[in-house]
């Protein structure tokens, strides 16, 4: 719990912001593999509620059941219904002021790191078989050229087309099914 508590106080941003703290904390400790993370992932963006909530939870409950998940849940909304109710008592008196703003300008790029970060990481874990690099002839080997075309055209319909990110999701999960 203390780590979700941890990763809620200091991730500016959103659940997209804390996936990749989250990522390392859960390969670091053991608690799933890279690519059971991945999998958590993809299902915590089609069940209802926020990323960060859904993925604290499944790391929570696939290592301690029920009280895990309890616990990996209220760590991670906890500090952020604190710091929200801190924050809004200040924000409209001081949200004019020349510091608020720099502060203001100097996090939205750092969270946008993260998202890409995180974007990144779980992006060349399903695009290549390997986790580690090892070089790379042995990446090229791991290639899953199915996965990057699944990716390249959800990228191209999602910044070239109106299409509602809904059924691109629901789309590309009946294409797992039949590909995969």
């Amino acid at each position: 719990m203390l780590i979700f508590m941890k990763i809620g106080f200091f991730c500016y941003g959103g659940g997209y912001a804390m996936m990749s703290f989250l990522q390392d904390y859960v390969v670091k400790y053991n608690w799933m593999s890279i690519k059971d993370f991945t999998e958590i992932v993809a299902i915590s963006q089609i069940t209802p509620g926020p990323i960060a909530v859904n993925l604290a939870t499944f790391v929570g409950f696939k290592n301690t059941g029920v009280l895990g998940a309890i616990l990996a849940t209220f760590g991670i909304y906890f500090p952020c219904v604190v710091m929200s109710v801190i924050v809004s008592k200040f924000f409209r008196k001081f949200s004019e002021t020349k510091a608020v703003k720099n502060i203001m300008n100097g996090i939205k790029p750092a969270s946008a790191g993260l998202i890409m970060a995180s974007a990144f990481s779980i992006g060349i874990q399903e695009i290549f078989s390997q986790t580690e690099f090892n070089g790379i002839y042995n990446y090229i080997k791991s290639f899953k050229p199915l996965s990057f075309i699944i990716f390249l055209v959800s990228f191209i319909l999602l910044s070239k087309t109106k299409i509602n990110p809904i059924f691109i999701v629901i789309a590309s999960a009946f294409v797992g099914i039949f590909i995969f």
